[in-house]
Parts: structure tokens; C-alpha cells; sequence
């Protein structure tokens, strides 16, 4: 495809406008980002008019366009973008908790994140549920986890953590408050 989520591949096709000589014709290739590696080259086999090649690319923090260029008697470019992660999901394991337990949130990315890594910044409505105030993805990662803490309530609430990097998303916490399950009563025979 034309546009890759950073570190995924691309196809190419290097195309010829008749068949390809004796021996084949030998395209080489190069790109002007280094977030783009093609092949050094791809041969194009005798008689035939094009061949494929693939296109590796990194990690980016931004949006990146690379130009491709193939070479065999002229030249001839193609656009890649290469897009920036952004943030897919946020989970929550459990959503549910009792009194003052705690919960682990997973942020998830469209794609790895670039070197350096990605922070994502964390938000609870709720002050009976907090987070930090960022995770960060490491570089060549899609996720990361980090602790909901909680404390004991006195009624059933709901908090709704948020995360944020390009765009923000939200799940919901559901806070179940401490309650009284049973009464016991034990008989102890008095002698005597």
C-alpha cells in the first residue's frame, strides 16, 4: 500500500514500458527518509515487464512521507506515508473492583511506538480511583500497563479513566462499595 502504519511493509512494483532484456533488468532503488528502506535493488526477469520489491519502514512520532526511487534508463518516484500510532484502546482488568482493590489498565497503540517511546497521559474523574499522570510505551512496543488504585467507598460509584495521545479514549471503573455479607452466630455450651 501507498500508506503503513510506522514499522510495518510495503509492496512495490518497479514496471517497465516493454519486456525486459537478456539477463533482466536490474531497477535500483533508494528512498530520501530513513523511516523507508526498499531494497537495494530488484530485478525485472527477461521478457517480463515489472517486478515486486518491499519496502521496510520504522517507527515514527510524526506523519512521515518518503520518496521512493527506481533507476534502470530514467527514474521514476513513489510517494510512502508512513503514519505515527495513535492510541487504540484502553482496558481495564477488572473493570469491577470491591472496596479498596485495585486494577490494571493496558493502554494499546495502532502500531509500535518510535524510539524514545510514547507517553500517554492518564486521567480519572473520580477521586476514589487514581492513576498516574502518564504511562509510557516503550520504543518498539505496543503497550503498556499501569495500577488503578482505589480506596473503600460507601456507595456504588462509577469512575472513568481516560487516556490521551492523539485523540482521547475512556472506560468506565465500576466502584462497588463494602457491604455487610453475613452475621454469625456461634453456640458455645457453657459447663458449669
Amino acid at each position: 500500500p501507498a500508506t503503513v502504519m510506522g514499522g510495518q511493509t510495503s509492496t512495490g512494483t518497479a514496471t517497465l514500458n516493454g519486456s525486459a532484456p537478456a539477463g533482466g533488468a536490474i531497477v535500483t532503488l533508494t528512498s530520501d527518509s530513513a523511516a523507508a528502506a526498499p531494497a537495494s535493488s530488484v530485478t525485472v526477469p527477461e521478457g517480463a515487464t515489472g517486478a515486486t520489491f518491499t519496502v521496510a519502514t520504522a517507527a515514527v512520532s510524526t506523519t512521515t512521507t518518503a520518496t521512493i526511487t527506481g533507476n534502470f534508463n530514467g527514474t521514476q518516484t513513489a510517494q510512502l506515508t508512513i503514519n505515527a500510532p495513535v492510541l487504540a484502546s484502553v482496558s481495564l482488568s477488572p473493570n469491577s473492583v470491591v472496596g479498596s482493590s485495585n486494577s490494571t489498565g493496558t493502554v494499546t497503540l495502532s502500531s509500535v511506538a518510535p524510539a524514545g517511546g510514547v507517553s500517554v497521559a492518564l486521567a480519572s474523574d473520580n477521586g476514589s480511583a487514581t492513576v498516574p499522570s502518564s504511562v509510557t510505551v516503550a520504543g518498539g512496543a505496543t503497550t503498556a500497563t499501569f495500577t488503578v488504585n482505589t480506596v473503600a467507598v460507601g456507595t456504588t460509584t462509577t469512575a472513568t479513566i481516560s487516556g490521551s495521545y492523539s485523540g482521547t479514549l475512556k472506560i468506565g471503573l465500576t466502584h462497588i462499595a463494602t457491604l455487610l455479607t453475613s452475621v454469625q452466630l456461634i453456640w458455645h455450651r457453657v459447663v458449669g
